[in-house]
């Protein structure tokens, strides 16, 4: 017997936000499928999503820039999906990660620049 859709649903975000294993993932992810086929896509763009953003001050995995992009291509592919609407707050948290990733993106700029300038290499600037 399948849950209901919203539990499933609850279930399935929670699980995959903690780190649960591919296989159980899966096998929710196929629950859901069957259960509710018109759910399921949404699904996994909004998990696409829910990742991205508790990954996007993961500085080892990308740069601030590939970050951003990442987070903005999944935010684009929720709200351009039919029978997706996402909360509130995950928009709200979209637009503050994008800030933050925008300020970090200029900070690593203008530090480079400075770097630049210490090292003597003015022209590189100048040039470039």
């Amino acid at each position: 017997e399948v849950p209901p859709a919203d539990e499933l649903r609850a279930a399935l975000i929670r699980a995959r936000l903690a780190g649960a294993s591919e296989l159980l993932i899966a096998e929710a992810s196929k629950r859901l499928e069957e259960g509710y086929p018109d759910l399921a896509g949404g699904l996994k763009l909004e998990l696409e999503l829910l990742v991205a953003l508790r990954e996007a001050d993961d500085i080892e995995e990308l740069p601030a820039e590939g970050r951003f992009m990442r987070v903005h291509n999944a935010a684009d592919e929720c709200r351009n999906a039919r029978n997706l609407e996402l909360p509130a707050e995950v928009l709200e948290e979209v637009e503050g990660i994008s800030v933050a990733l925008a300020a970090e993106r200029t900070l690593a700029i203008e530090i480079s620049a400075a770097e630049d300038i210490l090292s003597g290499r003015i022209e590189d600037i100048l040039s470039g």
